[in-house]
């Protein structure tokens, strides 16, 4: 698993994907993995995110990001929270300058799940 960043994004992100992505936290390893939080404003623009500062970062490049739901996997059981499907969600930001100049889609699975509670069962 190792080290990440954490990133979130209000740009708008391609693919039709049914979750409000806007409200979830995605990883990246493409940084320096120190667990550093980056944003995407609404204009494209990816900010650094400090205790005490924001800062514009001119970063030339791709940046893939995603996130997930799963709580566990044992067994090839996927467990979440309240046993809704597991999903995993990816996209790749293409930077000139600090800024997005192409947002991809990469992929979207979903899957059935178990609730949590039900692996100490």
């Amino acid at each position: 698993m190792g080290m990440f960043d954490t990133l979130t994004c209000d740009f708008p992100l391609p693919g039709g994907v049914p979750l409000d992505l806007r409200s979830l936290e995605f990883q990246t390893k493409d940084f320096e993995c120190l667990l550093e939080k980056y944003h995407i404003t609404p204009g494209g623009t990816l900010i650094k995110i400090g205790k005490d500062y924001t800062e514009s970062i001119n970063y030339t490049g791709e940046v893939y990001f995603y996130t997930s739901n799963l709580a566990a996997a044992y067994q090839s059981n996927m467990y979440t929270k309240g046993g809704v499907d597991h999903y995993w969600v990816e996209y790749k930001a293409v930077f000139e300058n600090g800024k997005v100049s192409r947002m991809e889609f990469v992929e979207y699975k979903s899957e059935p799940a178990k609730d949590i509670k039900e692996m100490w069962k």
